[in-house]
């Protein structure tokens, strides 16, 4: 019992680590592409910035999972998917746009 409990705790500590690194990473690019003189990459930047909020709601929803938190995790969930269906839609909009 005490080592399941401990693997999930690593499982949890791992996932913790991994997801606050893509949001840093995504976070100090959105920043960069936003503030750089290259006014064209604004739209890069708000691309950064959804994927930013897409695994901060990932990462949430997860929490919210392990800690029995069943309508939380739905609703980012939610969050998710719609961020997920911005970026594809404006993807697809911003690479086959003329």
């Amino acid at each position: 019992m005490e080592s399941e409990n401990k693997k999930n705790k690593m499982i949890r500590k791992g996932i913790t680590i991994g997801c606050n690194l893509i949001c840093g990473l995504t976070i100090v690019g959105a920043f960069q592409m936003i503030f750089d003189k290259n006014h064209s990459n604004d739209y890069v930047g708000g691309f950064f910035l959804l994927v930013f909020w897409m695994f901060l709601s990932l990462k949430q929803m997860i929490n919210d999972m392990w800690d029995g938190k069943k309508q939380s995790a739905i609703i980012n969930l939610l969050f998710t998917i719609v961020t997920m269906g911005l970026l594809i839609f404006g993807s697809v909009q911003y690479f086959f746009s003329s």
